[in-house]
């Protein structure tokens, strides 16, 4: 695993890690990481093959709007970093979201590094909306 920061799948790191603007890193589950077809270009998501994640054709399929099997993730979400969700539905945890937006910064996919144990871990970088454009603004 080549990424550096603090591990932002530990719920003690998001608040200092987001607020002074560092590094952090997510390793994916391992279905997750499984499924991993790319990034999106906002650089914010990740898109996920539920089929090669694991999940039967019913779930991965759904409603019938999602033919592909094809489903894209925040990276800062409960489903990649693994919080309880209704923690932060009823207030009881302060998701990177709220932080975010508190401190008007956005978050953006570094890189990807796949790891000897088959899981894959995403660097995560925050900026300003401004530098943000930046980065993902194409020449």
């Amino acid at each position: 695993m080549n990424a550096t920061g603090a591990d932002l799948t530990n719920i003690e790191n998001w608040n200092d890690t987001i607020q002074e603007g560092r590094r952090g890193y997510v390793t994916l589950s391992p279905e997750l990481s499984a499924g991993l077809v790319g990034v999106d270009a906002n650089r914010q998501q990740v898109a996920i093959d539920l089929i090669r994640a694991g999940a039967d054709p019913e779930n991965a399929y759904w409603d019938g709007e999602n033919p592909s099997g094809i489903t894209m993730y925040y990276i800062l979400s409960p489903y990649t970093l693994g919080y309880d969700i209704v923690d932060a539905i009823t207030g009881n945890l302060t998701v990177p979201s709220v932080i975010m937006e508190d401190r008007n910064i956005v978050e953006i996919i570094l890189g990807v590094d796949n790891n000897d144990d088959g899981t894959v871990t995403i660097t995560v970088g925050f900026a300003s909306p401004e530098n943000y454009a930046y980065l993902v603004a194409e020449d």
